[in-house]
């Protein structure tokens, strides 16, 4: 589906203030409020929104501290690919899981209250996980731009 320039106004605005009302986003956009209402239908429809939801402040709930953790996947094990990073995405901490391509096989963003923790999750949990052969920890020292 290709997005039409209302649409990525709409959605603009929505990662702005997902709060904001019809009535507010209609007058913000210039299109009338039951047209807005129809979009917005249709673009949570069509999988393009997938959910409403609330962002808490990590360093809020004590997780203030973030890592990027780079890992090898070990090829001659049992464990497949997918089966290692779906392992990886359920440990605490662990925010994020790509698959990547290149030297390592995933990228993983952590979160925990310090250093500390992050190395525990690090060396204690996944390097446990059946299938992982190597990581390399990047830590975080401030973030720019975060898109959640």
């Amino acid at each position: 589906m290709t997005l039409k320039e209302k649409d990525r106004r709409l959605l603009e605005e929505l990662r702005r203030d997902g709060r904001a009302t019809l009535t507010a986003l209609s007058h913000r956009l210039g299109v009338p409020r039951v047209t807005l209402h129809d979009r917005l239908e249709r673009l949570k429809r069509d999988g393009v929104i997938k959910r409403f939801t609330v962002i808490i402040d990590p360093a809020e709930e004590g997780y203030s501290t973030s890592a990027f953790v780079l890992v090898s996947f070990e090829k001659s094990g049992r464990a497949t690919q997918r089966a290692v990073a779906e392992a990886a995405g359920r440990l605490p901490g662990v925010q994020e899981v790509h698959v990547i391509a290149g030297e390592w096989d995933m990228l993983l963003k952590v979160r925990g209250e310090s250093l500390e923790a992050i190395g525990r999750l690090v060396v204690e949990k996944l390097r446990e996980v059946p299938g992982v052969a190597s990581t390399t920890t990047l830590p975080c020292f401030f973030t720019v731009k975060e898109c959640l």
